[in-house]
């Protein structure tokens, strides 16, 4: 299926998403692999099983293998740490920040793609699960490797567009797995 078939299933009442996909669709603020790498790591991070295969062929399309692994190490990792880092954000008792977390986190740097790539699809899957500490820290990794505000928020906007799609997809057919 593609981006043409999404379009399709959304309906009138939420026409804002359905032009801001076409928008991001055709601005494309970012390299071919990293907004596709973005879509797919959108897609695992939210969830929605209607939407995930409504653009599944697309993105395999876009992505090689390793691009679509390196999307499923920063989903992985990215439901780990929003966790516990998000854990030590909240909690008032400031001792869990001085505690070593002695997560393994070899994927980080093992990933096979450029870390530019990556830190973006880390900070989506961050950007959704909403953790603060997080988000902040690939913002600041992605800046000390070039990339722009324009391109970040570009990124973020990919997921955001997403999101709202996959919660409509959820209105429209209670029975598929909710969106976080």
């Amino acid at each position: 299926m593609s981006i043409d078939t999404v379009k399709e299933h959304i309906p009138e009442y939420a026409k804002d998403l359905k032009l801001n996909l076409t928008t991001l669709i055709r601005e494309q603020d970012l390299p071919k692999e990293a907004f596709w790498g973005v879509v797919l790591t959108t897609l695992h991070t939210i969830g929605n099983t209607k939407l995930l295969q409504d653009l599944s062929d697309e993105c395999n399309t876009h992505l090689s293998e390793e691009y679509q692994t390196a999307c499923k190490i920063a989903v992985s990792l990215m439901g780990m740490n929003n966790i516990y880092y998000r854990f030590t954000h909240f909690c008032s008792n400031t001792a869990y920040h001085d505690l070593p977390a002695r997560l393994r986190m070899n994927g980080l740097r093992g990933h096979g793609i450029p870390q530019k790539h990556f830190e973006l699809f880390s900070l989506a899957a961050s950007a959704i699960t909403g953790c603060g500490l997080c988000v902040d820290q690939h913002e600041i990794a992605l800046r000390k490797e070039g990339v722009t505000e324009k391109e970040i928020q570009a990124a973020v906007k990919v997921s955001a567009v997403l999101h709202g799609i996959a919660l409509t997809y959820q209105m429209d057919d209670p029975e598929k797995k909710q969106p976080q």
